[in-house]
């Protein structure tokens, strides 16, 4: 897997929030990679 480097200063708003839903497009798509915690700020 490839992963474009990405320099958000450069974006404007409108293209950032493109990234911001095509992220969370590819999460959820695979729900399982995603931890889950009821503890706020818990990693692991």
């Amino acid at each position: 897997m490839s992963i474009a480097a990405i320099d958000i200063g450069k974006l404007v708003a409108e293209e950032r929030l493109k990234l911001i839903g095509d992220l969370w497009e590819s999460l959820r798509a695979q729900p399982d990679a995603i931890h889950h915690s009821t503890q706020p700020g818990a990693l692991a």
